[in-house]
């Protein structure tokens, strides 16, 4: 169980109580300085590891400092670079236990191009920041994720007002118990 939480809006909480493993592996695509409202720093504290991605030089320069040397720390552009790459080249699990995709308005790229058909994803937290883009990515994204046979646990996430996050779970790979009456305001 992790100690602290980094995140933002908790979703590093929502993905412990939600899976509740010691290990795993993750991808947080919009990882800033890995530190500072991280998804998945509490997660490494416990002994998960992955691959974090973000395309601001100086952030991953904070990011090499503050990480664990188990992780893949990456700087790329994910509105050219595909996921289904990056997974290939670092030899990435079948079954990604946490994708966090925080990149703004490029989001919907990585998500529709991620590979399902090659990897399991047991839960996704995606950023659509209803508040700044109406429902440019949230839509698209509710849609895509309901064909891939995702859950849509948490809904419009955020702070105060602004609908910022979904978060979904993976069904046939979660056991509904963990999720079945999680919801943000019991993960504070």
């Amino acid at each position: 169980m992790i100690k602290n939480s980094y995140s933002q809006l908790k979703q590093d909480v929502f993905v412990d109580r939600v899976l509740r493993q010691e290990k795993g592996f993750f991808i947080e695509a919009g990882c800033g300085d890995g530190h500072t409202l991280s998804n998945t720093l509490a997660l490494e504290e416990i002994g998960w590891n992955g691959i974090l991605i973000d395309i601001d030089r100086d952030s991953l320069e904070e990011c090499l400092k503050s990480r664990d040397k188990n992780s893949i720390i990456l700087k790329l552009d994910l509105s050219l670079v595909s996921l289904q790459d990056v997974l290939a080249a670092f030899n990435a699990p079948k079954i990604i236990d946490y994708l966090s995709i925080d990149i703004d308005d490029y989001s919907l790229a990585p998500l529709v191009g991620f590979p399902f058909e090659e990897y399991d994803v047991k839960v996704i937290t995606f950023e659509h920041d209803q508040y700044r883009f109406g429902n440019q990515l949230k839509k698209p994204s509710r849609k895509f994720l309901k064909e891939k046979g995702f859950k849509l646990v948490c809904k419009n996430v955020g702070i105060e007002t602004s609908s910022q996050e979904d978060w979904y779970v993976n069904p046939n790979l979660v056991p509904k118990k963990n999720w079945i009456d999680i919801n943000p305001i019991s993960i504070s």
